[in-house]
């Protein structure tokens, strides 16, 4: 299973590339749209890291074995 800093890690440098490229096409509407999108993203995986890392361990093994 992964870690919680790898997968935010992850999540995090996808958006940083994306934001990166278009800062450098100056394109604020998508830099804002980007930064929204990360935040909520964030959240969404956070939230979901916190369910599978407090779910009783059988429930969490038969969800990822099937």
């Amino acid at each position: 299973m992964r870690d919680r800093k790898r997968i935010l890690d992850n999540l995090e440098t996808s958006y940083r590339e994306a934001y990166a490229s278009a800062e450098s096409r100056d394109d604020r509407g998508e830099m804002a749209r980007l930064d929204l999108d990360f935040q909520r993203d964030q959240l969404y995986f956070e939230l979901l890291l916190d369910v599978r890392d407090y779910a009783p361990f059988s429930i969490v093994r038969k969800c990822t074995v099937e």
